[in-house]
């Protein structure tokens, strides 16, 4: 029984089925190991997905590893992220700063599709399979003058039914800052890589991407907004359609301790929204709590009608 589930043609239906779930996590996809563009943090989804212009977060290690070089401190951090259809995904990292070589980072992903029933051609459930995807992370960064730049490393591993493959990808970041300006430049190319073992006989596509952002903390308000793009290597017939996957996101520091963030994601929006009527789709918010050497972080994700999402996240200075 659990040979035929594993034959080309069962094979394609079960990679239909997660790139199905792909898509809604991410709002759309047209590659696999698609988890590795989900908003990993819950600072960056409540600031509306792109994080990569933002400064002293442990997490950068994810979105744009040249951030490392703005920790002052060592850092250990993990989140967890409860999606819809019981997905669930979870981070680790820690980072540190080597004189001689620069921040360096070490992390994984991971996120677990649940269980399935299994059946045969007629129906009848003859036992579950289950599905997941972990991704082990290492980066660096260095800088110079007023450029951070970094690179980090992603072994990738994803296993559905039985049926497993290996890739490795890397991200490449830079990061330009304006300290008298407080005014942050950033660019990277996320998820350059290739499948070493592919889980049928052809192998597929990264989701390769190109991201830029902006960010800016204003001067007579506790605020500081981010800007990004994504997706900006995406193919398409109209310039307008190369800003459409915008996102737009504030922090507000009410005090040393405590952290209001909103957020807009108008590509979540584009695709996930399901009515004409007035909705939430896309909208983000989320609170960051320190106590003494310990930072709480909380996002909700709105998907409108479908439902909302939740993130946690503990990071601690070490």
């Amino acid at each position: 029984m659990k040979n035929k589930l594993l034959n080309p043609q069962k094979m394609k239906y079960i990679l239909a089925l997660t790139t199905v779930f792909f898509s809604i996590s991410i709002a759309g996809g047209n590659s696999t190991y698609e988890f590795l563009r989900l908003d990993i943090s819950p600072r960056a989804s409540a600031l509306g997905g792109n994080f990569i212009a933002m400064i002293d977060d442990p997490t950068l290690l994810f979105h744009n590893p040249a951030g490392l070089s703005t920790l002052k401190n060592n850092y250990a951090t993990a989140g967890f992220f409860k999606h819809l259809l019981d997905i669930n995904l979870g981070y680790g990292a820690y980072t540190t700063n080597l004189k001689n070589l620069g921040n360096i980072g070490l992390g994984f992903i991971y996120i677990n599709y649940g269980s399935f029933n299994q059946t045969d051609r007629y129906g009848n459930q003859i036992g579950s399979f289950s599905a997941g995807e972990l991704a082990i992370v290492a980066g660096i960064s260095k800088e110079y003058e007023k450029l951070k730049y970094g690179i980090s490393s992603k072994l990738i591993y994803s296993s559905i039914a039985g049926a497993r493959s290996i890739a490795i990808a890397f991200d490449i970041g830079g990061l330009y800052t304006f300290e008298e300006q407080n005014l942050n430049i950033a660019l990277t190319l996320n998820n350059i890589g290739t499948q070493l073992n592919s889980y049928i006989s052809f192998k597929e596509n990264l989701p390769f991407e190109i991201k830029f952002a902006i960010s800016k903390k204003l001067e007579h308000l506790p605020l500081r907004l981010n800007l990004g793009l994504n997706k900006i290597n995406e193919s398409t017939s109209k310039i307008l359609d190369r800003i459409k996957n915008f996102t737009i996101g504030g922090e507000f520091n009410i005090s040393e301790n405590f952290d209001i963030r909103f957020g807009y994601n108008n590509e979540k929006r584009q695709e996930m929204k399901i009515t004409p009527t007035l909705d939430l789709t896309g909208f983000s918010s989320g609170i960051g709590i320190k106590v003494q050497n310990y930072r709480f972080d909380y996002s909700l994700i709105s998907l409108g009608r479908i439902g909302v999402l939740h993130q946690i996240s503990l990071t601690v200075k070490i």
